[in-house]
């Protein structure tokens, strides 16, 4: 929760820093931010949906439980916190697995925002 009120933070800072006070043109950079930070959160969305198909293969004993704890922590488990059986992986994907895509995107709008303001500085240092 730290971790997404501090992207708020730096996103609203970035956003003060542009200097613009044009709703119009402050509108279309967010817009640009987002479809630019869009394939992470494509990518985050899939991969909870696999990881969410591989616990029902689990659970019907086609797939390993032991490899989609592994599957967890090697990819969402870096953000989300690593789990050491099965069922707190179903635990922790059940609770937290929708915010995981929303976290990634933000956190990838915070980025490109920042790109974007050091961009516009060097360019009003250097004209």
């Amino acid at each position: 929760m730290r971790k997404l009120i501090l992207i708020f933070f730096v996103c609203s800072l970035v956003q003060d820093s542009f200097g613009q006070s044009d709703s119009i043109r402050k509108a279309k950079m967010k817009e640009e931010i987002a479809l630019q930070a869009k394939p992470v959160y494509v990518k985050a969305t899939a991969l909870v949906m696999e990881l969410r198909q591989d616990i029902e293969l689990a659970k019907k004993g086609t797939v390993k439980k032991s490899d989609v704890v592994n599957h967890y922590n090697e990819t969402v488990g870096v953000v989300m916190g690593q789990q050491t059986s099965f069922e707190d992986v179903v635990k922790r994907l059940k609770e937290s697995g929708d915010a995981y895509p929303k976290y990634l995107f933000l956190k990838e709008e915070a980025r490109i925002a920042y790109l974007k303001s050091a961009e516009a500085k060097y360019n009003a240092q250097n004209n």
